[in-house]
């Protein structure tokens, strides 16, 4: 089964969490370098 998971586009972490904006679209800030903004990857996971 595929999964999605949230990567930062700064330092590739998956410690990433949804900020603020709810309604209009997400805003994400990383927890590792401190990154905050709307860009963010979105990476496939292969579930065993």
């Amino acid at each position: 089964m595929t999964k999605k998971i949230l990567k930062c586009p700064k330092c590739e972490s998956n410690n990433v969490v949804p900020e603020a904006g709810f309604v209009t679209g997400y805003k994400y800030h990383c927890m590792d370098c401190h990154y905050r903004g709307v860009l963010i990857l979105e990476v496939d996971y292969e579930e065993e």
